[in-house]
């Protein structure tokens, strides 16, 4: 199951709570747009620019969430191809090396891995949801300490990163 389909299973329970419109007949699909708007705004599986964009794009008052999947989809294309495109492969992985170096003051080359964790959240420019930060932590290569070195583990990060924002067509 693709990332997007997990958030929507998870925020889906929130719709549901929230679809209560037409009594003894059951659920109509749809939450109004400020239910919507405090769903999203509340969730912690998005980025702020997804919220905004995801909130932004509402056009109407009756929201159907079973669309959330297209919209998320969507937003997501329209992000990357405006932000992350513009940087290459060496770029993202030079990033994210001097944000993980800011959590070495002894320049050993190598962090804790929850300190990885909070420096990819930190970094803004990279745009990551709190599960891609997961998956791409579960890409690392931690000894038995919890420890990461960061030089070999900054070009795999930039390479998950570059193939979630790369689109065929």
């Amino acid at each position: 199951m693709n990332e997007i389909m997990i958030i929507f299973r998870y925020l889906s329970y929130r719709f549901h709570e929230n679809d209560t419109d037409i009594p003894k007949v059951g659920r109509s699909g749809q939450v109004s747009l400020d239910v919507f708007k405090q769903i999203i705004r509340n969730t912690k599986y998005l980025t702020p620019k997804e919220k905004n964009l995801l909130i932004r794009l509402q056009k109407t008052d009756r929201i159907n969430y079973n669309e959330f999947p297209d919209m998320l989809y969507n937003v997501r294309y329209e992000i990357a191809s405006s932000e992350m495109m513009e940087q290459n492969l060496d770029v993202l992985q030079s990033l994210i090396y001097q944000e993980f170096k800011k959590d070495d003051p002894e320049g050993n080359g190598e962090i804790q891995i929850r300190q990885a964790e909070d420096a990819l959240s930190r970094c803004k420019q990279l745009n990551l949801t709190s599960f891609q930060i997961q998956v791409i932590l579960g890409l690392s290569d931690c000894d038995g300490e919890g420890m990461v070195q960061y030089a070999q583990f900054a070009p795999v990060a930039a390479e998950y990163i570059r193939e979630s924002y790369t689109f065929e067509t």
